[in-house]
């Protein structure tokens, strides 16, 4: 690391959203750890977010815009090609971090035996009318990093949960395993699969709730899509770092969400003979898929509040 560099580089993806960026730029510079540049990677012109951000006067933060949009791992690879510190912290524009969020993790850095460890953290995913403590089960050796991210342990979302903006790792594994620019959905997962692939990799988590995520908001963000198709394609292209587990449940809890939140019932049946060919579904997954074509979603969403949910105040 150069002489006089920061210790971490936090990389903030944006477009069109500057309210929201400047509170998450806000939340990391009130950070117990100083030694810090933040990145805000503008994606494509966007003059009104040049001008909000203008007004933080701190010389830690930097911006950079792009010529044209690309999408936000376009945005968060710019970011890391611009980074100096030795580690990079992941935020997007419409999350905040806790004020310690940064010095817990470079204490679990510190100890890690890992060469290049990951280390993510417990969050408050905070919606309109409640707040939840996610994820409800840590994640563990002993479970592949697959069946961890796909395999939904209940009903709801937020059991097993390792969300962007509570992310941390090495400039050099960032800059080893770029995002893929291009892809509309599951960026996080894609990156994770293929970072923690790297020899010398391991996850690191952090129990305490370090960021919060705002979720049910409705906004539209740089990159968004319910394309069930695209989902599935993803998935092939990256199933040899998936059990067959996990291959199974993200056919039936995600592929098929996609698919019901879009009414699209043709895609019912052969979603579900594709995960059942696998042998390796679970039959609580069947149930799921088929309560999600059932069961409106905001019924779904008044049921985890009254199991999960506590009120904001």
């Amino acid at each position: 690391m150069a002489s006089g560099a920061p210790t971490v580089s936090v990389i903030i993806p944006t477009r069109n959203r500057a309210d929201l960026v400047c509170r998450a730029v806000r939340s990391v510079l009130v950070q117990s750890v100083s030694s810090i540049e933040i990145i805000v990677s503008i994606d494509g012109p966007d003059p009104v977010t040049e001008a909000a951000l203008a007004q933080i006067h701190d010389p830690r933060l930097r911006v950079i815009v792009a010529p044209e949009s690309k999408g936000a791992p376009a945005a968060r690879n710019r970011g890391f090609e611009a980074a100096t510190g030795e580690w990079i912290a992941l935020l997007d524009d419409d999350d905040e971090w806790m004020p310690t969020k940064l010095e817990r993790q470079l204490e679990i850095a510190a100890r890690s035996s890992f060469a290049l460890p990951i280390i993510a953290s417990s969050l408050i995913a905070r919606s309109p009318s409640a707040d939840y403590t996610w994820p409800r089960e840590v994640p563990s050796p002993a479970v592949p990093i697959s069946e961890y991210m796909m395999v939904r342990t209940g009903l709801f979302s937020g059991d097993r949960v390792i969300q962007t903006s509570t992310v941390m790792a090495r400039r050099a594994h960032f800059t080893q395993v770029p995002y893929l620019v291009g892809l509309k959905k599951h960026q996080d997962w894609d990156w994770l699969l293929k970072a923690l692939a790297i020899e010398g990799a391991g996850l690191e988590f952090v129990p305490e709730a370090l960021t919060v995520w705002y979720i049910e908001e409705n906004r539209p963000g740089i990159t968004a899509s319910n394309d069930w198709r695209a989902s599935r394609e993803w998935a092939l292209s990256v199933r040899d770092l998936i059990t067959d587990r996990a291959y199974a449940a993200f056919l039936l809890l995600y592929v098929g969400s996609m698919a019901a939140r879009t009414g699209q019932r043709d895609s019912l049946r052969p979603i579900l003979s594709e995960a059942l060919a696998t042998k390796a579904f679970a039959w609580r997954h069947i149930a799921i898929y088929l309560s999600l074509w059932i069961i409106p979603p905001s019924t779904r969403q008044r049921l985890r509040r009254l199991v999960h949910g506590r009120a904001v105040t």
